[in-house]
């Protein structure tokens, strides 16, 4: 594919959004820098309308279309994205997203620009909710919450020990850079959960990211959102390999207090959430065992931490 050098990648993926995708491509386009931008949209297969929806909109905006001849799900479909990388910076957001602030790439690209110690930039985002009371996926939704920032601490400065504490980044709200990706970005594949949650651990290793205390996006809270069909258990599970991964991890030897603490939490919520999905004995006895053993560890590190506080201080 021919694509021309732009100074940002914007890539949208979709599947069965034909009620949103109009407005998410539009909200791209809408932006100040459009005509510095490449924009790359991958249909995974929709069985709906978004298919001839996007044709059209491909006669009035310029972007690169991609139609996959089969569903390969989320996780395929980003890296299909990431293998077209070409500009210093990109983005990516889901169909049933979009941006609401014509200023936000322009805004994002020149503070880093500007600020080399920073791997990426972030903003809140608006969550609209299209649930229905009676949507079975209910206990999955932040139901209850206007806003990211409502249920994540976001501060000006995140740092690794925030997002190893599962503060939850909107994906529509990130611009990257495209240098600093990390050398196993690849391998990310291979665990096919929260891949977001994952690409910002592995970019924030030895850096930060900042944080633009304003709403420039908006995230639709409705059923056929990509994550409502897995159940919360296999979420969590699927957190606490990578994290046990992260222990081996050179880069993160010194936030094994965090990591145990991140563990512990992953736990507690499989349990909690034994009230309402179904666990079998053994996912009961290897959530109660392991909240039970990492627990220890976790209060060793933490007595670990005060000693030497205590010993700093003297």
């Amino acid at each position: 594919m021919n694509l021309n050098k732009k100074i940002i990648d914007v890539g949208i993926i979709t599947f069965n959004h034909e009620n949103f995708i109009e407005q998410c491509i539009e909200s791209v386009y809408e932006q100040t820098i459009s005509d510095n931008m490449r924009v790359i949209v991958i249909d995974d297969a929709s069985t709906d309308n978004t298919s001839g929806i996007l044709k059209q909109l491909n006669k009035a905006y310029p972007f690169h279309l991609i139609q996959h001849d089969k569903n390969k799900g989320i996780i395929q479909s980003a890296y299909a994205y990431a293998s077209l990388l070409e500009s210093p910076f990109f983005c990516w957001l889901d169909g049933d997203d979009y941006w609401k602030y014509k200023d936000k790439l322009k805004v994002q690209i020149k503070f880093l620009e500007n600020n080399p110690q920073y791997s990426a930039c972030f903003h809140d985002a608006i969550i609209k909710q299209e649930n229905a009371t009676e949507d079975k996926n209910l206990n999955r939704t932040q139901f209850t919450f206007n806003l990211y920032s409502q249920f994540n601490h976001y501060k000006q400065e995140i740092l690794p020990q925030d997002l190893i504490n599962r503060t939850i980044l909107p994906t529509s709200s990130v611009v990257y850079r495209k240098k600093n990706i990390p050398r196993n970005f690849w391998d990310l594949q291979t665990l096919p959960y929260s891949l977001s949650w994952k690409l910002h651990l592995e970019y924030i290793k030895n850096s930060k990211f900042y944080y633009f205390n304003q709403p420039w996006s908006v995230y639709r809270d409705h059923p056929g959102g990509f994550s409502k069909e897995t159940s919360l258990k296999t979420f969590k599970f699927h957190h606490i390999e990578y994290l046990l991964q992260m222990l081996q991890d050179n880069d993160f030897k010194n936030y094994r207090y965090n990591i145990y603490k991140s563990i512990v939490h992953e736990y507690e919520q499989i349990l909690w959430a034994s009230e309402h999905e179904s666990l079998n004995k053994k996912e009961w006895a290897a959530a109660f065992y392991g909240l039970k053993k990492y627990d220890k560890l976790f209060m060793r590190e933490k007595l670990k931490l005060f000693k030497n506080l205590k010993k700093n201080k003297t």
